[in-house]
């Protein structure tokens, strides 16, 4: 009898670890990310559309798709933030460079 009432626990146990703590995970980023929008932010939404945020209410967001062009779209919508592009990237050091300086280009071939 012990059995029949170990395999329900065991399977809920693994859909408990599979489906709900992921989800879990899930819900606290996006709230998080959503936290961190800040008007003069690049988003991305859930659409595909690029924009600027301008103004951030409650639970509303507005950007600006185009120069004029003002959307409000509701904050769960935002999809990420976009790093932003005035900051320095790292470019790797010209020692960094294992194939000492070729580019993985051959240079000029001479005829025979």
């Amino acid at each position: 009898m012990k059995s029949g009432f170990l395999i329900p626990l065991l399977l809920f146990g693994f859909l408990y670890v599979a489906v709900m703590l992921p989800q879990s995970r899930r819900r606290k980023q996006a709230a998080a990310l959503q936290r961190s929008v800040e008007p003069g932010s690049q988003v991305m939404l859930t659409s595909g559309l690029f924009a600027t945020v301008v103004e951030i209410d409650d639970d509303t967001v507005i950007v600006q798709a185009a120069p004029g062009v003002e959307l409000r779209y509701a904050k769960a919508a935002v999809l990420r933030v976009l790093p932003d592009p005035t900051t320095e990237v790292d470019e790797p050091d010209e020692a960094d460079d294992h194939d000492g300086g070729n580019d993985g280009e051959s240079g000029p071939v001479s005829p025979s």
